[in-house]
């Protein structure tokens, strides 16, 4: 697939999210679990979300994530002990969209990193994250992901 990479400033936002750590080939089912969790305390708080299904990345070793996964919220939330608030900082982040599935995710990556070599860029000291537009229901060929990663400022 061919990308185009684009730099934005994104604002900040609260995240009702579910922390793990996870090696990439446990993430999916991990994943589904936080966000099932995530859904079930908004509805009983009655809070709406604010965009699709989120995860957030910072990574520890090789393979191995720590993971806020859940859904943008208007503001801070109290949680539940399981369900927490991440608030992630506004950031100019350079971005693309992956369309297919999650297994080819690193090509998006790997073409945000390509970009910022040749663009003179570097990656921030905090988390990357990506957000989920399709449900389990859409072909994996289908599924469509945007991932941003975090600029250090020039």
């Amino acid at each position: 697939m061919s990308y185009t990479i684009d730099v934005k400033k994104t604002p900040g936002f609260h995240l009702a999210a579910v922390k793990f750590r996870a090696s990439v080939p446990e993430m999916a089912q991990q994943m589904a679990q936080a966000f099932g969790s995530v859904m079930q305390y908004l509805g009983r708080a009655g809070l709406q979300t604010q965009g699709g299904a989120v995860a957030v990345y910072e990574q520890e070793a090789g393979d191995v994530f720590d993971v806020s996964a859940g859904f943008v919220v208007p503001g801070p939330i109290e949680g539940d002990g399981l369900i927490v608030d991440v608030e992630v900082p506004a950031a100019e982040v350079a971005y693309t969209t992956h369309i297919g599935p999650y297994e080819a995710l690193p090509q998006a990556y790997a073409a945000i990193q390509t970009w910022m070599q040749q663009n003179g860029r570097e990656a921030a000291d905090t988390p990357m994250w990506e957000e989920y537009h399709s449900g389990p229901e859409v072909p994996p060929t289908e599924t469509r992901t945007d991932v941003y990663w975090p600029l250090k400022p020039r």
